[in-house]
């Protein structure tokens, strides 16, 4: 069929329309990639102001730096080494099932204890007295007096201390019975048979 002059006018009009539309849209934000790949090589070549998603899988073989908050509310399984060098809180639980090993100091604030699991469970922490101590059971250990105080929660209780060792609520004798029980000048107590 042959054209006339008027049918390049609207021809060339839609390639100049077509064209500018080129010129100003911006493709990227209408982009999809399902084969092949998208590289950039240029430093800070990707930059995203506002949000991204990612609902696969991110993989990062060079260095991550993240300077705000990172927060992660799934589950966080690191194999490799890791090294904390700043403050560090965790308000949950948390559990060590390997080996560990402490060189500075491990303070337990009050309120807090640690418990060695068992038939008798040991307890380390302040008594109700607020006084830190060593719990096994009913019994403890704690200091005092610039030494220490063995108290088995009922009964006789031992104490060393800056003026000797000293032990309480010891039954009385019967009326009538030989002491059996000697102190010898070098402070070692011993059994008279």
């Amino acid at each position: 069929m042959r054209r006339v002059p008027g049918d390049y006018e609207d021809v060339f009009g839609e390639i100049f329309d077509r064209l500018k539309t080129l010129e100003t849209t911006a493709p990227v934000g209408f982009t999809s990639i399902t084969r092949g790949a998208l590289r950039v090589a240029s430093a800070e070549g990707l930059i995203v102001e506002g949000s991204a998603r990612v609902s696969g899988t991110l993989i990062v073989s060079g260095e991550e730096t993240v300077d705000g908050q990172l927060t992660i509310t799934g589950t966080l399984i690191v194999s490799g080494n890791t090294e904390i060098s700043g403050p560090t809180t965790i308000t949950g639980t948390f559990g060590i099932d390997g080996n560990t090993t402490l060189t500075g100091n491990f303070t337990v604030s009050e309120g807090g204890e640690i418990v060695i699991a068992g038939a008798t469970p040991i307890r380390l922490g302040a008594n109700t007295a607020g006084i830190a101590a060593i719990g096994l059971g009913a019994s403890e250990i704690r200091g005092g007096d610039n030494g220490v105080v063995i108290d088995p929660g009922s009964g006789a209780a031992i104490a060393t201390g800056s003026s000797g060792v000293r032990i309480f609520l010891l039954p009385d004798a019967p009326a009538g019975a030989q002491p059996n029980v000697h102190i010898s000048s070098a402070g070692y107590l011993s059994v008279v048979r």
